[in-house]
């Protein structure tokens, strides 16, 4: 995850899948030369299979590789919003940025692909909600969560330093 804006009142990341555009497009086009190598040789059976191929790549980047996730912590306005946005439209959550406890690295095992997935969880309090991100890289999951809690540990210091003492308290 890419950090937008890191100021005292803002927190902002965005997660875009850049190196899965570069390499689906040059399968693409490796493809497109296939196609086009058998629609002249009269292969249609290769035609068939290329096009196959090609709907498939098109759909997996119209619905995962053109999704971007922004996380914006705003500290003004008290909420988290998490923003969803794909070329068919952005969907949204928002919820209260005092609920926000923290952020995690979270790995689960995929039975169905035999791999590790590590995904960004976010707790708000006993209730965890994982982002929904395409092949993330682990070390930019990691900053992005530490980040996070730095971000979160600043803000309750500043909380906390700018509460006035009354007259009668007596200072650590």
């Amino acid at each position: 995850m890419q950090i937008l804006n890191a100021s005292e009142t803002k927190l902002e990341l965005e997660y875009r899948p850049q190196a899965w555009i570069v390499g689906l497009g040059l399968v693409c086009a490796v493809l497109v030369i296939g196609l086009l190598k058998a629609l002249f040789e009269g292969e249609f059976g290769g035609v068939a299979i290329a096009g196959v191929m090609l709907a498939f790549i098109g759909w997996v980047w119209l619905t995962r590789i053109f999704l971007t996730v922004r996380l914006t912590a705003d500290r003004d306005a008290g909420t988290l919003r998490i923003a969803t946005v794909s070329r068919f439209g952005e969907k949204f959550r928002e919820r209260d940025l005092a609920d926000l406890t923290g952020s995690e690295v979270e790995t689960r095992f995929d039975e169905n692909h035999s791999g590790a997935e590590p995904g960004l969880v976010l707790s708000f309090g006993s209730e965890r909600h994982r982002l929904d991100l395409f092949k993330p890289d682990p070390a930019d999951l990691l900053q992005a969560a530490e980040s996070i809690n730095a971000w979160l540990a600043r803000t309750t210091a500043v909380e906390s330093s700018a509460t006035p003492r009354q007259p009668g308290d007596q200072a650590l």
